[in-house]
């Protein structure tokens, strides 16, 4: 419904499947059930793979945004989460309120792509469709690389789309953990959890604690459920905290709403699938930990 032909190529959908909660083989166990929906079409570009995702039915009370969906006024702006210690100045401020007045555009709206892509107008709308795409994440998330490349087909122009994600710093964070770049939107996050959390994300934490028990051998069989804090211990672990943590050594800078001004932004924010690959040594770090609080326990009991 973003897309500019209402149709999408599959091949661009291959990196977004985690992040948009989607079995691997969705286009043979999920499509075939909604055919008055969606239909896979030969490409229309066999630059962008051999076959389409096209959508068949226009459903008009789906075609309403985030933003919109939380507005309680006519006024659309925004919401910014700048990192902590950054105080913007009254002049950047003053600029950013001007471009927040500027007309929202729904990115299910055509109208934008037709705006002078040199235009705060035009950025905007670009925003908007940022925005919109990184709501529909399970995590409110995705590796900047997907990210980029879906945006190929949504309308805005791919200089203003990169600008957009490099730029409004206050509203999307870039991390680049583990040489991997990834998107999120600052609103979604308290520090390192979500503020709304999609039931696949509970899933997903259960699982990591699987994998990571499971990879201490047989012994660990035996372990005992997680408590309550143990269990933050654990998803504390997966998501560190990307608001209110700078590491000095990993500072990049960048531009907020065009030229405003540059600020220092870090990287402490990983996604769940690299924390799958994590090695052993964290699993045995937490044992032992356990191990030791057992001990106590017990000792203090005799």
């Amino acid at each position: 419904m973003l897309t500019r032909r209402k149709r999408l190529p599959i091949d661009a959908l291959e990196g977004l499947k985690w992040d948009l909660g989607l079995p691997d083989d969705y286009a043979r166990s999920l499509l075939p059930d909604y055919p008055d929906y969606f239909q896979v079409v030969p490409s229309e570009s066999p630059d962008h793979g051999p076959l389409d995702l096209e959508l068949v039915c226009w459903i008009k009370d789906l075609a309403v945004s985030a933003l919109e969906e939380k507005s309680e006024s006519a006024a659309l702006t925004f919401p910014l989460h700048f990192t902590s210690g950054f105080e913007p100045e009254k002049k950047l401020m003053r600029r950013i309120e001007e471009w927040q007045r500027l007309p929202y555009i729904s990115p299910y709206e055509e109208g934008g792509a037709r705006l002078d892509p040199k235009g705060d107008q035009h950025e905007k709308w670009a925003v908007g469709v940022l925005h919109e795409v990184l709501h529909l994440m399970v995590s409110k998330k995705c590796e900047k690389w997907d990210l980029l490349r879906l945006g190929e087909h949504l309308g805005p122009k791919s200089a203003v789309f990169k600008r957009a994600v490099a730029s409004h710093t206050g509203i999307f964070y870039v991390s680049h953990k583990n040489r991997t770049k990834v998107v999120l939107l600052r609103e979604a996050y308290r520090r390192d959890r979500l503020l709304v959390e999609h039931p696949l994300v509970g899933v997903r934490y259960r699982y990591v604690h699987l994998m990571r028990k499971n990879s201490g051998g047989a012994n660990d069989k035996r372990e005992e459920p997680l408590h309550e804090e143990e269990e933050e211990e654990e998803r504390g672990d997966l998501l560190e905290d990307s608001d209110d943590y700078v590491d000095d050594d990993d500072e990049e800078e960048v531009e907020i709403v065009g030229n405003f001004e540059k600020v220092n932004q870090s990287d402490h924010m990983d996604s769940i699938r690299g924390q799958l690959r994590k090695s052993k040594s964290t699993h045995r770090s937490i044992s032992r930990r356990r191990d030791i609080r057992r001990k106590v326990e017990r000792n203090a009991g005799s």
